[in-house]
Parts: C-alpha cells; sequence; structure tokens
C-alpha cells in the first residue's frame, strides 16, 4: 500500500480478474486498466486499497489527455527528470492542472485528499479541456462540510453536482481523507465517459 513505483511504466500488466468480482470497484479498474488510464503496482497487483500519490493523479489524467508530448520540465524542485510521473508533471503544470503545494515543491509522494483530487479534475476540465464547469451542489448539507478547504469549496461542490464525486451513508464528504485507488478508478472512469 501507499506510493506506487510501477504505475508510470508502460507494460506492467494487471490482472483484474484477481480482483474480487462482488467488489463496487471491479468495473471501474477493468475499465482504467482496459483504457490505459491506470497500470498496476507491479506483480500484476492493482491494490485497490492503496493510497493514491499526487503523482499517480496527475499520471492518469496525462495518460487521458493521451500522454501529450512535453518540451519542458516541470519548475518544482522536487519532481527530477527520468522519473515515471516527470513528463506528467511538466504537463499539468503547463497547463494549470498542477500547482505545488508551495511555489518550488510539488510533493509527488505525497498522499492525494478526496478534496485534492476534486481540484485536479477540476481544473483538467475547466484549464485543459476549457469547458465551463456545471452548477455545483450547495454543500452545506454534509456535517462536515466545515472542513473543506476553501480553495476546493468550487471544485468539490462541481465534481458532486456531476457525480465524480459522491458523499457517504453518514452525510459526509471526508474531504481530508486520502483518496484509494479503487476510488480514483471510478472517479477516472467517469471522467473520462463524460468529458
Amino acid at each position: 500500500l501507499g506510493v506506487d513505483l510501477d504505475d508510470g511504466n508502460v507494460g506492467f500488466g494487471v490482472r483484474t480478474e484477481h480482483l474480487a468480482r462482488n467488489q463496487w470497484y471491479h468495473t471501474y479498474v477493468d475499465y482504467v486498466v482496459d483504457h490505459g488510464i491506470m497500470n498496476g503496482m507491479g506483480g500484476g497487483r492493482f491494490a485497490p486499497n492503496g493510497n493514491v500519490t499526487r503523482a499517480q493523479l496527475v499520471t492518469t489524467l496525462y495518460r487521458m489527455a493521451g500522454s501529450p508530448q512535453v518540451e519542458e520540465m516541470s519548475t518544482f524542485a522536487d519532481v527530477h527528470a527520468n522519473r515515471w510521473y516527470s513528463a506528467a508533471v511538466a504537463w499539468a503544470q503547463d497547463v494549470g492542472i498542477a500547482v505545488g503545494v508551495t511555489e518550488t515543491a510539488f510533493q509527488p509522494n505525497g498522499f492525494t485528499t478526496r478534496e485534492q483530487a476534486a481540484t485536479f479534475l477540476y481544473r483538467y476540465v475547466t484549464e485543459y479541456l476549457k469547458q465551463e464547469p456545471t452548477q455545483g451542489v450547495d454543500l452545506s448539507a454534509y456535517q462536515d462540510a466545515a472542513s473543506i478547504s476553501p480553495y476546493a469549496e468550487e471544485a468539490l461542490a462541481w465534481a458532486t453536482a456531476e457525480g465524480i464525486l459522491e458523499g457517504f451513508g453518514d452525510d459526509t464528504l471526508k474531504p481530508k481523507d486520502v483518496l484509494s485507488r479503487a476510488q480514483l478508478a471510478k472517479l477516472m472512469t467517469v471522467m473520462d465517459q463524460n468529458f
């Protein structure tokens, strides 16, 4: 679980038939693997309960965009050349999707929260695809709405309205929870099918 060292490498086949077919995420994992949006963790494993890093999330968006050619590397001091995610971060920074946690640090191996994921996806649609976002939902109905970071409010409202991100049965959004790889597979499936 945790940092995915192989997700950026081509050729790591994922045997999704080894995932429990009765799990909610199986269809989504099949989709992202079949469409080349997500790879495995090596050894044929997908690791659905593993945590998603910032590098992994940006890489999935980069793949969904068709892995465009990158002319210059990222200006983030912690994103070194020749890493599996280097081109993806450079592309995401160039098109306005990736903003660092500071002006000089991207934290590629930092885990992605649900609100961060919504923000990356929102920027993909508005900055890269240049689409006008749909009207977001009122998040005040969620018990933990006050814990949403101000930068993520609009993105979370949009992602919830679009059905990309859903609340939990206890009327919470859990914006600060770390996103799992299974959850990312669902988000990317919905994004790829709708945008």
